[in-house]
This record gives structure tokens, C-alpha cells and sequence, in this order.
């Protein structure tokens, strides 16, 4: 029997596979990308959430306005210390973070739930961290929005939504004019 030599080099082109060093050098560029794109993701993530933040309370306000329009009579939004309470009530507070309330406003003191109002909605609190302020135009307006049947607001109403670790860029406002017309627009952290 005779032997065959064989050739090693022409062995070695039929053989598959990725040497060690391919294999460090392809994690190592992984992993630069991967950093590289870690504070894109997280600033991503960030204006997501305020952008569903500022359009959850739009919905409120618009929730709201329709539903002035459609019974004929006045209805608020105002923030709530305890969304999760059995009968919720307005903070009167400007910081409405902890939740929101829309209800009938047709009897007592007008942009506060008493005697017959009947509750329409409750929001639960934003996301920790968040912050959202009622931004008072003058010092005797009240920290709700109220609408008329006409659809018309009680006065303006500017509200400031910031995320955790504030970028200028993620911040919201968002505003409601006299018209009853919410409006989202970007502010700054300060």
C-alpha cells in the first residue's frame, strides 16, 4: 500500500472557523460600539418618557374640554395628593406629579371636587423622578385648569415636565390657552 502525502496548506483552505484573534478583535469592537451608543439609548429612553408624560396630561386636558362641551357645564383637572384614595380630592397644590383628577365642576367652590361633582378620571403618579409643575401666571390664580362649556379655559395654564437627570432637550411644557388649546413645546432645566 502506498502512501498519499498530503499537503498541509491545501488541508488548511478546505478547514472553517475564525482564529482567537479574530475573535478579540471582534469583541473589542462590540464592545466600543456598544459604549459609544449606551448615553444615546439612556437619552433616548429619557425623552420617550417625557414625551408620554406631557401626553398623558394633554389627554387629561382634553379628556376635559370634551367632555365640558358635551354635558353642557364646567369641568376641571387638578392634582391630587392620592390618586389611589376612595373619594380623591384637589391638592391645590402647583406640583402634580402625584396625580391628576378631572371631574364635573358644577356646584361649590369652582376648581375644587365637592358636594355633587362627579369624578370623571383619576391619573396615578408619573414615573419617579419625574416633576411636573403648574406654572402660575399671576398670584391668584389657582393651580387647576377648568373648562367652560363653550370649550373656552378658565385663564392660561403653563405646566413644566422634567425627567430625572434634567437634559434640556427631554423637558416639556406644555400649555393651555384661554381658547381651551393645549400646546407641547420643549423648555429648559432651570
Amino acid at each position: 500500500m502506498e502512501e498519499t502525502a498530503v499537503d498541509y496548506n491545501e488541508a488548511m483552505k478546505t478547514e472553517t472557523g475564525i482564529t482567537l484573534i479574530e475573535l478579540v478583535v471582534t469583541i473589542a469592537i462590540a464592545a466600543i460600539l456598544v459604549g459609544a451608543a449606551a448615553p444615546m439609548w439612556k437619552d433616548f429612553i429619557q425623552s420617550h418618557r417625557a414625551a408620554t408624560a406631557a401626553n398623558t396630561l394633554v389627554g387629561a386636558l382634553q379628556l376635559a374640554r370634551s367632555e365640558a362641551v358635551k354635558r353642557g357645564l364646567r369641568v376641571s383637572v387638578c392634582s391630587t395628593a392620592d390618586p389611589t384614595a376612595a373619594a380623591p380630592v384637589c391638592s391645590g397644590s402647583g406640583d402634580w406629579h402625584t396625580g391628576w383628577i378631572v371631574f364635573t365642576d358644577d356646584t361649590g367652590a369652582a376648581g375644587t371636587k365637592d358636594g355633587t361633582d362627579e369624578l370623571i378620571r383619576i391619573w396615578n403618579a408619573l414615573s419617579p423622578g419625574t416633576t411636573l409643575t403648574a406654572v402660575n401666571e399671576s398670584a391668584t390664580a389657582a393651580p387647576n385648569v377648568q373648562f367652560l362649556s363653550t370649550g373656552f379655559s378658565v385663564g392660561s395654564r403653563t405646566f413644566l415636565l422634567m425627567p430625572p437627570d434634567c437634559a434640556d432637550r427631554n423637558v416639556r411644557t406644555i400649555s393651555v390657552s384661554p381658547q381651551g388649546r393645549t400646546d407641547v413645546g420643549s423648555g429648559s432645566c432651570s
